[in-house]
């Protein structure tokens, strides 16, 4: 019976997480944060300006030949 739960957890959650979070969301919503609260940690902090004159466009790499020669086939 274990086996059998197991099995319909997954055909009905399919290849994605989304069931599950959609679930999480509705079950324990985030809380609000007040506003004028000091914002600390994460990934995407404030970055600093780049330098005067700095381009923002990095150049492409040069074009290389393929490493290994192909050899000519023979007939």
């Amino acid at each position: 019976m274990r086996k059998l739960a197991g099995l319909l957890l997954l055909l009905t959650a399919g290849c994605s997480t989304s069931p599950v979070a959609d679930f999480l969301d509705f079950a324990f919503p985030p809380r609000k944060i007040p506003p004028g609260t000091q914002v600390y940690g994460g990934v995407d902090g404030p970055q600093p300006a780049p330098p005067p004159g700095a381009s923002l466009i990095v150049p492409a790499p040069p074009a290389s030949s393929p490493a290994i020669p192909v050899p000519p086939v023979s007939p």
